[in-house]
């Protein structure tokens, strides 16, 4: 590299430091997102929101149009400036704590839920002891042998063994006891362990949100909820509502969106899996809903049929696929199941709500409202469900609005006069007041 070539030197302050040095000129947006701050972009940086509000602390840039319309001029004059406008300059330190996302809490419901069905997976300890490894024709025919012995699946059905299997057979099959424990259903082998207790194989549940993500811990044994972690979706970098997105598709490719979401799946997975001590190996199944943006960016499909009409989805059946295929390195051997899609503006994040609540079951009328970024409206009457979405960003999540913000920390949430007649001002998780 040429001793001449530019380095831009930046420091971000959120209220902690983080600094970075880049070879090439790069937006204020982009160099914090490569340093894992990531700001808000409700309009996709259209300059039109002003909600990315950054402040230089030395010597800010020149004024842009839109800034000279969006922001005030003590504003101007304090160094605030509008993140999408402005690439970053050598030395620079910019104080963006005020447009950095964070995550809000996410409920995955009680610890266990009564009357959801559990996953259809077995656990089987199996002795291979009980069949001659001589006479199988392999050691999958062995495993097989010795479950349709027990009676664990039926006789004329032939399994199909995972990859993730395959590689545990070659780790486990020499083991003195001859004993295995086998994680299956009717037709499929997804892991062998040797003989353990069935309560430390784990399962995740991903709820991949337009604004936030979160990822439940549950042990498969019997489907309780060990563990939650929340993040902020990365793409909101690229706009806060779906129709930005799709936009910014067009221009930069599905891979720039879809990496950042898998990534942080991935990360989010290493969280929970490290704080509960739970070996990423123990890990056998997952499951992942969301909007129909969502899903498609997860699996790196490209969303576009989305954004025009007829506005139709590339799928809308459930699926199944190793995480290796969705290009997740952490859980590549992880089986994941994606609920299905009910149309191209009501995604598998409303199936599982509906499926949670029995709305697939006889009963009395119900209605369901799901808000969020999306809503969804979801009715069961008459033996029928009947489904509905509209955006719901700018009304409850700040998208697309001049005043106030999302419900996350430092957003002020009561307002009180005391008797002596001085206000007192409360916000979200008593951070300082932000908005």
């Amino acid at each position: 590299m040429s001793l001449d070539t530019p380095s831009f030197r930046v420091t971000f302050l959120t209220p902690e430091k983080k600094a970075g040095e880049f070879r090439e000129a790069i937006s204020v947006g982009d160099a914090a997102a490569a340093l894992g701050i990531f700001l808000e972009f409700p309009c996709g940086g259209q300059g039109t929101c002003g909600k990315c509000r950054v402040r230089y602390v030395l010597n800010p840039p020149e004024l842009s149009p839109e800034e000279v319309s969006l922001l005030n001029e003590s504003q101007r004059e304090m160094g605030w400036r509008l993140a999408c406008r402005h690439y970053i300059r050598d030395q620079d330190i910019i104080d963006v704590s005020n447009s950095v996302v964070s995550a809000a809490s996410k409920d995955f419901g009680p610890p266990t839920l009564e009357g959801i069905s559990r996953p259809r997976f077995a656990f089987s300890q199996i002795d291979l002891s009980d069949v001659e490894l001589g006479v199988s024709r392999s050691l999958e025919d062995a495993i097989e042998r010795a479950l349709k012995l027990k009676g664990q699946v039926s006789s004329d059905v032939v399994l199909r063994f995972s990859l993730a299997a395959r590689r545990d057979l070659g780790r486990v099959w020499n083991i003195p006891q001859k004993k295995l424990l086998v994680v299956h259903d009717d037709a499929h082998v997804f892991r062998v362990f040797p003989p353990s207790d069935t309560n430390e194989i784990y399962g995740l549940a991903f709820d991949l949100g337009t604004t936030t993500l979160a990822c439940a811990l549950v042990r498969l044994a019997d489907g309780k909820l060990l563990d939650c972690e929340t993040a902020a979706n990365p793409q909101l970098v690229f706009g806060g509502d779906i129709i930005s997105r799709i936009t910014k598709t067009e221009e930069v490719g599905t891979a720039a969106l879809s990496d950042p979401l898998r990534e942080a799946v991935d990360r989010m997975a290493e969280c929970v899996c490290e704080r509960n001590r739970v070996s990423p190996d123990t890990l056998v199944a997952a499951a992942a809903v969301g909007n129909p943006f969502i899903l498609h960016s997860f699996c790196g499909v490209s969303p576009l049929s989305l954004g025009s009409a007829p506005f139709v989805p590339v799928w809308k059946q459930g699926s199944a696929f190793c995480g290796a295929e969705a290009g997740l390195r952490k859980l590549a051997d992880v089986r994941f199941v994606l609920l299905p899609l009910i149309e191209g503006h009501v995604g598998a994040d409303a199936v599982a709500a509906a499926l949670a609540l029995g709305m697939d079951r006889d009963g009395p009328p119900r209605l369901l409202i799901d808000l969020g970024t999306n809503c969804e409206v979801l009715l069961s009457a008459n033996n029928e469900l009947w489904a509905t979405s509209a955006a719901a960003g700018p009304a409850f999540e700040g998208g697309s609005i001049t005043c106030g913000m999302r419900a996350v920390a430092g957003a002020i949430d009561r307002v009180a006069l005391s008797q002596d007649g001085s206000l007192f001002v409360h916000t979200i998780s008593e951070a300082p007041p932000a908005g």
